[in-house]
């Protein structure tokens, strides 16, 4: 969930636009799926500095299962995926801005955030996963691609899927309130009473995740204007 300054690289309103790129780092995504890969390949490093670190988010979507070929794997009602309750929102501020504020009414998410600078995607999802779950995770395949167009907060982001190894410790009280496993059918009810904080993410990864969608060009999604 965390939030970082944007780099002077390349302001937000120019890198709005971007199949091209969205495509080239796909590739790239895919092309380096190994169990965490530890640096970017020339390519997508070149490309992530154009757009700046910042622009891209990585995640993960933890299930209590893996899931197998469409012929063996039944969509399981009884399996569970944990989302984290995010302990601030973003709240308006006089002068126009928004700013992230300590609340009791955040929302379920996938737990996710920022690249920081020189990290992988998936070093970035295991990151982001074991911070805001407080468990030691396993990644998997790249499962989701979501292109966020917003003019105040484009983003790429690139979700995994992982399970859990161990239980470590609380996250940080001041970035999740809560974690909790939930049912397919639960999400999907979290996302028709506006508890989800981005239902296009977390309900898109779900199901790419269950249908098993392993390919580049099933997995890119462009996220409808909020």
């Amino acid at each position: 969930m965390s939030e970082t300054t944007s780099h002077p690289e390349a302001p937000a309103t120019e890198r709005v636009a971007i199949p091209d790129a969205v495509t080239s780092i796909s590739a790239v995504a895919f092309a380096s799926a190994r169990p965490l890969t530890k640096s970017l390949t020339a390519e997508a490093a070149e490309i992530t500095r154009e757009f700046g670190w910042d622009f891209f988010k990585a995640g993960v979507l933890i299930a209590d299962e893996w899931p197998t070929p469409p012929a063996d794997f039944n969509e399981d009602p009884e399996a569970t995926y944990l989302l984290v309750k995010e302990a601030k929102i973003k709240e308006k501020q006089p002068d126009g801005t928004k700013k992230w504020v300590k609340s009791d009414k955040g929302k379920w998410n996938l737990p996710c955030g920022r690249l920081k600078i020189g990290e992988s995607f998936e070093e970035a999802a295991l990151r982001e996963g074991e911070e805001e779950t407080g468990r030691r995770l396993q990644l998997d395949k790249l499962v989701h691609i979501g292109h966020r167009r917003d003019g105040d907060n484009p983003y790429v982001i690139f979700i995994y899927a992982a399970t859990e190894l161990e239980f470590i410790a609380p996250p940080d009280p001041e970035e999740i309130a809560e974690t909790r496993w939930f049912t397919y059918d639960e999400i999907i009810a979290l996302g028709e009473t506006d508890q989800l904080r981005n239902p296009d993410l977390t309900i898109g990864a779900l199901n790419h995740y269950r249908k098993y969608e392993l390919q580049p060009d099933g997995l890119l999604v462009t996220y409808p204007f909020k």
